[in-house]
């Protein structure tokens, strides 16, 4: 009780109970909200297991779906990919690495990209990605000499090959 119970009737905080402002409403002692809380971590563990097992279910079919014979699909599975951690992306490399020749540009240019955000992790890409130098479209090569120099010094026998190609464009690129 007290002078403050008037400020906010119907809660009584001190006496181990808490009642929202309404007799209808059922009061929670300490027991019940330490319990509560119990429970919504447990919820939320439940849930961020299920979310790790989706995204394993989810990563088993990218090498077929990077290979699938539809753009959408490859398209989705590129997107899809770019949302997981690198740690995960890596396993896909060599895949990504068949997505620079496919005849969609925004295909290429996404695995560009892809790689490039892999880094060094991505090197055994590298001379796959240099072929890229000399993409008919300007953003695929520019993608592909970003992603070139985010593989750092290792990408180098790639890039200096292409100092010795006939495209004056990816020897400018290199």
């Amino acid at each position: 009780g007290g002078a403050d119970d008037a400020a906010f009737p119907g809660s009584d905080i001190f006496e181990g109970t808490l009642v929202e402002g309404s007799l209808s409403t059922p009061s929670v002692t300490a027991r019940q909200l330490q319990s509560q809380a119990e429970i919504r971590r447990a919820a939320a563990a439940r849930e961020a297991a299920e979310r790790e097992a989706r995204a394993d279910a989810d990563t088993r079919g990218f090498a077929e779906r990077l290979a699938d014979g539809d753009t959408v699909v490859r398209m989705a599975a590129l997107r899809d990919l770019r949302q997981l951690d690198a740690s995960i992306v890596v396993e896909y490399a060599s895949n990504l690495s068949s997505c620079l020749v496919d005849t969609h540009a925004p295909v290429r240019l996404a695995a560009c990209r892809l790689l490039g955000q892999l880094g060094q992790a991505a090197v055994t890409e590298s001379e796959q990605l240099a072929k890229c130098l000399s993409d008919s479209s300007p953003q695929i090569r520019l993608a592909a000499q970003k992603a070139l120099e985010r593989l750092g010094p290792a990408a180098l026998p790639a890039v200096a090959a292409c100092l010795e190609c006939d495209d004056p464009g990816a020897r400018q690129a290199a």
